[in-house]
């Protein structure tokens, strides 16, 4: 798994504000920016009253989307700093834990269900190699159930299977972790693009394997 690009996207979420057009639009999956863009149209088309109270709706609204946005970026990405730092001690795993948990609540307001995945694996991630076993399995198994609801994409799928081959090895279960790792390894191959392709690659033969390998 990779750092998140700086670069600004929006994410859906299921939210109600406004009116009734907005509410209405709350209760299928829609994209977030769709239902602002849809509202805005109501407007301009003389459908729906441009009053300064839903103007003001709107701004509070996507000043909170981005808020949130750049809250699940920074400490997704920063959590990877204290991943990587050099003699980390105990309180620096406490603050690592606190990011993940706090990135994926802000995912959970208003990232796509792709992001709350990714929030789940890292969770899991950062749990396994502290070596949490019942922590890092639980998430482990969020992963899996995410990935059987939402059917992600190729470098997701390897990486959910990756996590939980982990989690199996960290447990000491030779015969669940060869499994998972075989259906990661597998689905590594088919991963489009190269770069991300020879990542998962590079991150499938890394040395947190606790001894399986």
């Amino acid at each position: 798994m990779k750092r998140l690009p700086e670069k600004r996207y929006w994410f859906s979420r299921q939210i109600g504000m406004f009116n009734e057009y907005y509410v209405q639009a709350r209760t299928i999956e829609m994209n977030q920016t769709c239902i602002i863009i849809l509202v805005l149209m109501l407007f301009v088309f003389g459908l729906l009253p441009l009053t300064a109270q839903n103007k003001n709706d709107i701004e509070k609204e996507l000043i909170m989307q981005n808020f949130h946005q750049e809250q699940a970026v920074n400490l997704f990405n920063g959590s990877w700093d204290l991943l990587l730092k050099e003699n980390r001690n105990r309180a620096d795993e406490d603050v690592l834990l606190n990011m993940v948990h706090a990135s994926l609540h802000h995912w959970r307001q208003i990232g796509q269900p792709v992001n709350i995945l990714r929030g789940e694996w890292m969770i899991c991630h950062v749990y396994t190699l502290l070596k949490h076993k019942e922590e890092a399995l639980y998430h482990a198994e969020n992963v899996l159930r995410l990935m059987d609801e939402l059917k992600p994409g190729d470098w997701d799928l390897a990486y959910c299977y990756e996590a939980m081959a982990r989690v199996q090895a960290l447990h000491g279960n030779r015969a669940e972790f060869s499994k998972f790792y075989k259906l990661a390894s597998e689905a590594g191959k088919q991963i489009a693009q190269e770069g991300d392709r020879k990542q998962f690659e590079a991150d499938l033969n890394d040395e947190y394997w606790f001894d399986m390998k």
